[in-house]
């Protein structure tokens, strides 16, 4: 399987080259509602180059793909993804939609030699405070996971971001509107720190061709990734390295 799919960029001292390109719930060319966070949607976005974000919920026992509750059904099972995840050279951010998946999850991770392949964000979201959060995000780093901090123009996290050296990857989501900048971009970069953004399509709809200017500034700014419903599209705008 070849390298993750990442957008080319310019190459500037201290800023990555191309970004990382994560896609939402294991889609490539837009919302599908049907079809995302199944077994078959998250391969073909492998098969693609892409990793993908995904949500997993527990069910009578059962690790499900699913964004809100659901049933385990065969195209669901979040077991089988986590016991091999698709593309050897990929990495997937994990959705934190249920606090009582997450452990299971890391266990079949762990026990399938791939917990480096994962990456777990969201807690403080799913957990009823930030106490519960940081305990189950300190169990999952305790096991040799790694959990993003979100940081939102809702969750203003930063200084805790940036004085916690566990922190490696940061969630990077604009709610309301555009608020990421620059500067933002480089004092996370600075700190050894991984941005995700989270493209505006994902809360705001929005034609694709609108979405190309802020690709193109956080690619510039030196994000890490990008995680978008449209992975095909951002890398065909923005280019692909050889």
């Amino acid at each position: 399987m070849a390298p993750q799919r990442s957008a080319a960029g310019d190459d500037h001292p201290g800023v990555p080259t191309s970004l990382q390109v994560l896609a939402h719930r294991g889609l490539l060319d837009g919302p599908d509602p049907a079809r995302e966070n199944l077994l078959t949607a998250l391969s073909a976005a492998a098969a693609a180059g892409f990793g993908s974000e995904l949500d997993v919920r527990e069910d009578a026992g059962a690790l499900v793909l699913s964004h809100d509750p659901a049933p385990w059904a065969p195209d669901r099972d979040a077991t089988a993804f986590l016991s091999d995840p698709p593309g050897d050279d990929l990495l997937h951010a994990f959705n934190v939609k249920d606090p009582g998946a997450v452990l299971p999850a890391v266990d079949v991770l762990a026990a399938a030699g791939a917990l480096h392949r994962v990456f777990f964000f969201d807690v403080e979201l799913a957990c009823p405070d930030l106490e519960e959060a940081a305990a189950l995000a300190a169990a999952v780093a305790a096991r040799g996971g790694a959990v993003a901090r979100r940081l939102s123009d809702r969750e203003p996290a930063l200084a805790a971001i940036l004085s916690d050296p566990q922190v490696e990857h940061v969630w990077l989501d604009e709610w309301d509107g555009p608020w990421v900048d620059a500067p933002l971009v480089a004092r996370l970069r600075d700190a050894g720190k991984s941005t995700w953004y989270v493209s505006p399509e994902l809360h705001r709809p929005q034609p694709v061709a609108s979405l190309r200017p802020r690709w193109e500034q956080l690619r510039a700014w030196g994000a890490h990734g990008i995680c978008t419903d449209h992975p095909m599209a951002l890398v065909a705008a923005l280019g692909a390295p050889a």
